[in-house]
């Protein structure tokens, strides 16, 4: 898969790197040309960019990538100006990274609907999650097992729990069920976030826009929703 990581601090340094280590293809982007120049040897290829420039942006293979990486944090600014640009050129998946609420809910309004913060995400953990198509988030427990979170599949949308029966079917356990409620940010708009519902039941309707919180063998996990295509 090819990766674009913009910003090459902290974070985005320990998630180009370790995403090249897992064989993809990353472009790593920077400023400062010091931070390019040191790591052109652990990243796949970097380059010196102001990414608040529109034109040298777009000069970017944008298309040919499976997702943009907008892992600036301090310069709040550079972070909403890029994310911003990325989201007019019609980058189909954007990943933005917030250092605060604030900075979230901005990033949200622009329209990224994929947001990070250092005190939720490694950038260790985060590598091993993009790669998994469908998986909104997950935790490795073993080299065996692991608990995801990944969409309820269209087949399952309006059948309960009971009948989609999970354990049984995939030898799963299904720990919780998270649902997209509308909530209005900072700026008055309505945004939809997720709610864990803390009570199941077997009758419980399956909805579009839930999640399945779900541990279980990688084996099952991988059979359950086709994660190894």
């Amino acid at each position: 898969m090819k990766y674009i990581v913009i910003g090459l601090g902290n974070f985005g340094l320990v998630l180009s790197t370790r995403l090249t280590e897992l064989g993809h293809e990353v472009i790593g982007i920077d400023r400062d040309m010091t931070r390019v120049e040191q790591y052109k040897d652990k990243i796949t290829s970097t380059i010196c960019m102001d990414t608040n420039d529109s034109h040298s942006l777009g000069m970017l293979p944008l298309d040919e990538c499976d997702a943009v990486v907008v892992a600036i944090g301090e310069d709040f600014g550079s972070s909403v100006m890029t994310a911003a640009h990325l989201k007019h050129m019609g980058v189909k998946r954007i990943i933005g990274r917030a250092i605060n609420e604030l900075h979230s809910t901005v990033l949200s309004a622009i329209g990224v609907t994929e947001i990070l913060t250092p005190e939720k995400d490694s950038a260790e953990r985060f590598a091993k999650k993009i790669q998994l198509t469908g998986v909104i988030d997950s935790f490795q427990l073993s080299e065996k097992c692991a608990i995801l979170e990944v969409p309820v599949p269209e087949a399952y949308w309006g059948d309960t729990i009971e009948e989609v029966d999970l354990e049984n079917r995939f030898k799963v356990k299904l720990v919780t069920v998270k649902r997209r409620v509308p909530q209005k940010n900072l700026f008055g708009q309505i945004t939809e976030v997720s709610q864990v519902l803390t009570e199941l039941s077997q009758e419980l309707i399956l909805m579009q826009g839930d999640s399945f919180v779900v541990f279980g063998a990688m084996k099952d996990l991988q059979r359950m929703f086709d994660l190894s295509a």
